[in-house]
């Protein structure tokens, strides 16, 4: 009786111990993936205002000010980094980007899956001195051209073989030839135009009125090969959209874009984008 008394007991300890451990398994596991969920990777274009990363490893721009308004917002531990537009491209169809902002291009959506847009219009346009009157697609014609390599727009303008195009290193270059009267119009999108365009000492007053191509849709991209549930996407749209109600992203956007004049002609409104 008493040997099977001790049996009993120990088989009952060793149930309990299996079961107790296997919670343990359990919640440890749950923690372990909860943490996984909580961090996400992501990535931006290397292009001022949009992104910047100083060498001491500061980052600024529009971009990283709405991730970090997401960031806030979820109590996700969001990780950022700027990158070249080749690398980037190549990070997201590898996964090791999680996240990007794209405008919502054919091209665009070749490299991620679009998730959310978040309520920006961006326009590609032309940009010249007022010496030249650009009212018409076909008056940028004959004119040398500045473009910044690597930049796509989804528009005729992208394969017009009669155009008489530079191909400069980036977007400030482009602005510099410009004020050097190197080239007579630099092609781009309308923000990162005025920026660049400021940042090298040509003043509005010497600027005529842009000559707008198209209007794009800002939207955050999802790498198909990240490892994101599909509950991690519907908090990131369900966040945005909550941003977008709530004004905050509208505040973000006047701290880059400020009261800009945008007003300019506009031939091609239905045109489709691709960059």
């Amino acid at each position: 009786m008493f040997w099977r008394a001790k049996i009993l007991l120990r088989n009952n300890f060793l149930h309990n111990l299996i079961w107790l451990t296997a919670g343990v398994v359990i919640l440890a596991t749950g923690q372990s993936s909860h943490a996984q969920e909580k961090e996400l990777h992501f990535g931006a274009l290397d292009i001022p205002p949009y992104a910047a990363q100083a060498r001491d490893g500061a980052l600024s721009g529009l971009f990283f000010d709405l991730m970090q308004a997401y960031a806030q917002e979820s109590n996700q531990v969001v990780h950022m980094a700027a990158y070249p537009a080749s690398r980037l491209a190549r990070y997201m169809r590898r996964g090791e980007v999680d996240c990007t902002i794209y405008i919502r291009t054919s091209f665009t959506e070749s490299i991620g899956e679009p998730v959310v847009y978040l309520g920006i219009n961006f326009k590609t346009a032309v940009m010249a001195k007022k010496a030249f009157q650009l009212s018409l697609y076909d008056d940028i014609l004959g004119l040398r051209l500045g473009v910044a390599r690597g930049t796509v727009f989804g528009h005729r303008i992208d394969t017009d073989e009669r155009l008489n195009k530079t191909m400069t290193r980036d977007y400030r270059t482009a602005a510099n030839l410009l004020k050097q009267d190197r080239v007579d119009a630099i092609l781009g999108i309308d923000w990162t135009l005025r920026y660049n365009l400021r940042a090298v000492g040509l003043s509005a007053e010497e600027i005529g009125p842009p000559l707008v191509l198209k209007s794009s849709e800002l939207w955050l991209f999802c790498s198909r090969q990240a490892k994101l549930k599909p509950r991690d996407k519907a908090t990131l749209r369900s966040v945005f959209q909550s941003l977008q109600k709530s004004g905050k992203i509208d505040d973000i956007v006047l701290r880059y874009q400020g009261r800009a004049p945008s007003n300019g002609h506009n031939p091609d409104a239905n045109s489709h984008t691709r960059k």
